[in-house]
């Protein structure tokens, strides 16, 4: 049982499937043993730590307009899809990923109105005639009358 939850504890396992084996084995040896239930509920509860953790990281990288590494945090917790069933008590990875999409839109969205707000801005100054071509205006005016 202990060399199980090691792997499962273990924080550099990256191996989903692998990942995936050992929880089914200690589900079942749990499902058996009562006992042996607090060993799985840990290890579920620190794999949910490192999802949260790359959900936090990936939120992060919205704000700072990283989306390069917002990707790779995103698909470290899409790769976790495969241990839902055994952590559907403790989070919910699809509503995660839902809720990072979204923030991630509304962060664009919100970028593109201001970029769109600054260049308006930007438009109208440029367009707007300055002092001296006011001036040239109204001479040309008074010599046409």
């Amino acid at each position: 049982m202990g060399p199980l939850v090691h792997a499962i504890n273990n924080e550099n396992e990256r191996d989903e499937s692998t990942l995936q084996a050992h929880l089914d084995k200690v589900a079942s040896v749990q499902a058996c043993f009562l006992n042996f239930r607090s060993p799985y509920d840990e290890a579920c509860q620190k794999l949910k730590k490192r999802i949260v953790n790359c959900a936090d990281e990936a939120s992060k990288c919205i704000q700072k307009d990283k989306f390069a590494e917002f990707r790779k945090e995103l698909e470290k917790i899409g790769k976790a899809l495969i241990l839902q069933e055994h952590l559907c008590s403790f989070i919910d990875i699809k509503k995660m990923i839902k809720d990072l999409e979204s923030e991630a839109l509304d962060h664009l969205n919100n970028i593109t109105v201001e970029g769109y707000e600054t260049l308006k801005k930007a438009i109208e100054v440029m367009s707007a005639p300055t002092k001296g071509e006011e001036q040239q205006k109204k001479l040309k005016l008074k010599n046409s009358i």
